[in-house]
């Protein structure tokens, strides 16, 4: 009990220095650099200065000690997945500054900087201090670590080198302790996961996760009252690794979308990079422990389920929607060099409705029943007025959610236009995309005819004319509000019911439509609406 006592009471001083703030923190990681760089000059010159006489199995840098610790010789039970696993938390310290960005003057700079030269120093330091081990103490004395530390015996001076473990086992877990809490606030307050929501609450001047600190002071107390440090470092190293390998793949995804935003600007990355190591994480899971890297699995699986099934109102840009961008302008070109023929006929529609109006609502329903989610459908909304007066409003019908409330697969267009008819031709033109154009045009019957002013006939006349005028069929619909529809679940068809009740009124539905044919159907409403000195249809 007594190491964990002192391991507790480090971490409440640990997490009461994180509290402190980030700037304390970073002073400290200063001071805590100096003194392992002072333990590693004891080290190196404590090497080069021993010799065969100092024994205790320290032979001095010697061939022969060399050759016969080349060689693997793990005891039993043990292999090199354990023993990376152990070994693997020690180098994860190379995230800490991305850990911090929101902290860091100019992260855009600071962060690979950083990471590369972190990288790279240790890399070079752990492959030279492992060759001098190897070079310098027989293999038995480097595994009797539980009665000596090889290092402070080879040192100069090896109080030195117990400040520099303290030192190096103290910055990680600093670092840890600060960070973590950090990623956990901005996870929250993205609003991926609803669970995480208390965490996004940030305290004080400098907006301190304090609720993250309490958190990670949770896990860790766990952790450090279960004593073993080989049981929690495989649990460590596959959540670290796992962590890489979807950092790694989500380089590689944004590569293969060919995201405009995405340009990294190290020169020699390549989204084949980001595969291999993706997939040499994954690789080492396996190795170091199987059934941790299988949980790990299923943890990943169950959060992005989660975020499958409650689709949090978040929009973070991610490259599943760059690449289904690249798929739909892919497919495009190619159904661009696609011939058409009669058996391929498929209609596209185009309904000139105003969804605020109830009669506008009741066609696009009609129209989407009848496209069964099988073909374009674009519902066109003429806005009449001047471009400065009604811009506003435009924008506003365009980020109307009726389509997606009404679960209606289809596109919403929006025009200005000083008449209904000019309205009207501008999205006959315009409306729709390569081979997706709409063919068919969509109208209410004007149930008022008989009451409207000539030049009012006269335009709703002309509009008739115009779809034909550019190659479309027209279809126009009667007793819309005596047509039924299945329930949710139903697929949204209009019931055969509710079509047939349409019928005392001699109406009817003919479905021969062809790209110069038209669609006469019962029911209807009229295509423009008067109201705050305009027109809307």
């Amino acid at each position: 009990w007594d190491e964990r006592i002192f391991a507790l009471i480090a971490l409440v001083v640990l997490t009461a220095v994180a509290v402190s703030g980030a700037n304390f923190e970073v002073q400290l990681q200063k001071v805590l650099l100096v003194v392992m760089i002072l333990a590693l000059a004891s080290f190196f010159i404590g090497v080069f200065l021993a010799n065969n006489n100092t024994g205790d199995g320290i032979t001095g840098l010697s061939t022969t000690t060399t050759r016969r610790n080349l060689g693997p010789d793990y005891d039993d039970g043990e292999s090199f997945g354990t023993i990376f696993g152990v070994f693997f938390p020690s180098v994860t310290g190379v995230m800490a500054g991305a850990n911090i960005s929101g902290d860091l003057r100019d992260p855009q700079r600071a962060i690979p900087t950083g990471t590369f030269l972190a990288i790279g120093v240790t890399t070079f330091l752990y492959l030279v201090m492992a060759w001098l081990f190897g070079a310098s103490v027989d293999r038995d004395t480097l595994k009797d670590f539980e009665s000596q530390i090889v290092s402070v015996e080879l040192a100069a001076w090896g109080p030195l080198v117990y400040a520099g473990i303290f030192a190096a086992t103290l910055s990680s877990a600093l670092a840890q302790i600060i960070g973590a809490p950090r990623v956990l606030m901005a996870l929250s307050r993205d609003n991926i996961f609803g669970f995480l929501k208390p965490f996004g609450q940030g305290y004080g001047h400098n907006d301190e996760p304090m609720r993250g600190y309490a958190l990670t002071f949770a896990i860790a107390a766990v952790a450090i009252l279960g004593g073993d440090l080989n049981s929690v470092g495989p649990i460590t190293t596959c959540s670290f690794l796992a962590s890489y390998a979807l950092i790694n793949y989500a380089c590689a995804a944004s590569s293969l979308a060919k995201s405009p935003g995405w340009r990294p600007s190290y020169r020699y990355y390549t989204p084949q990079l980001s595969i291999f190591g993706a997939l040499l994480c994954v690789a080492v899971m396996f190795i170091v422990d199987p059934i941790a890297t299988a949980i790990t699995f299923v943890l990943c699986v169950a959060l992005y389920k989660y975020v499958e099934v409650c689709k949090p109102d978040v929009n973070w840009g991610s490259a599943g929607q760059a690449y289904r961008h690249v798929q739909a302008v892919q497919n495009l070109y190619k159904l661009q060099g696609t011939r058409e023929h009669v058996k391929t006929f498929r209609p596209q529609y185009l309904v000139f409705a105003d969804p605020l109006h109830d009669r506008g609502r009741q066609l696009v329903r009609f129209v989407s029943a009848l496209s069964e989610g099988q073909g374009v459908v674009v519902v066109g909304q003429v806005i009449i007025g001047s471009f400065e007066e009604s811009v506003a409003d435009q924008r506003r019908a365009r980020e109307g959610t009726f389509l997606t409330d009404n679960n209606i697969v289809g596109f919403m267009d929006v025009v200005i236009s000083p008449t209904l008819l000019g309205g009207c031709q501008s999205l006959l033109q315009l409306s729709g995309l390569g081979k997706l154009r709409p063919n068919v045009c969509i109208l209410g019957y004007k149930e008022t005819w008989a009451e409207e002013t000539d030049e009012a006939i006269s335009e709703y006349v002309n509009i008739i004319r115009a779809c034909f005028g550019t190659g479309h069929g027209v279809g126009v619909l009667r007793g819309e509000e005596r047509i039924t529809y299945a329930p949710p679940g139903g697929g949204g068809r209009a019931s055969r019911a509710g079509i047939g009740a349409a019928r005392p009124r001699a109406d009817s539905v003919r479905t021969d439509a062809t790209p110069t044919g038209s669609v006469t159907a019962g029911g209807g409403g009229g295509g423009a609406t008067p109201g705050g000195g305009r027109r809307e249809a």
